[in-house]
């Protein structure tokens, strides 16, 4: 069912699947943006609690991520978690922020959910429509830019380049293959 109507029903329905008890992330790095609410804030505590060393919160407003920083340390207190602010309306706020994780010693995990769902036309601070700028155009920069940093600790490690999702609600709604494209 799609639309709206889909949408609240799929919110009130949809249970996603923990992670197996038996996975863990000790000394992994992951990044996850939109992760002040939503896909993005549960995703960062289920990894939290098996272990991930470091996440780093890709948000666009920081009291909002320091709020869901709080949440994660409630049940993982020995996560390290971070704040890094990054506006997907913004292509100077996405290349800093890929600079920014660049500098890491290690990056094992990328979750991209941010996004947004406007009906009413907007345009974004670099002048395109505001849900193809935020969903689209960033998110795939973003990736591009984080590519690098997986890679790099892949070659360090001698372990297999690190994961690349990008999720949104809508993919719970329908049968994905899993595809490893490294």
């Amino acid at each position: 069912m799609g639309g709206m109507l889909g949408f609240f029903i799929r919110q009130l329905t949809f249970t996603p699947k923990p992670l197996p008890q038996h996975v863990r992330l000790d000394g992994k790095t992951a990044i996850v943006t939109g992760a002040n609410v939503g896909l993005g804030l549960e995703a960062s505590k289920e990894m939290a609690s098996h272990g991930l060393a470091r996440v780093i919160l890709g948000v666009r407003t920081v009291s909002k991520g320091e709020a869901a920083k709080q949440e994660i340390l409630e049940q993982s207190p020995d996560c390290d978690v971070q704040i890094w602010p990054v506006d997907h309306e913004s292509f100077e706020s996405m290349v800093a922020f890929g600079a920014r994780a660049q500098s890491l010693d290690r990056l094992d995990i990328v979750i991209l959910c941010a996004g947004v769902k406007n009906l009413v036309f907007s345009l974004s601070k670099s002048g395109h429509e505001q849900n193809v700028q935020v969903n689209h155009l960033g998110t795939a920069l973003l990736s591009l830019l984080l590519l690098k940093p997986l890679k790099d600790t892949a070659a360090k490690t001698g372990s297999p380049p690190g994961r690349l999702t990008i999720r949104v609600a809508i993919n719970q709604s329908g049968q994905f293959l899993e595809v490893n494209w490294t």
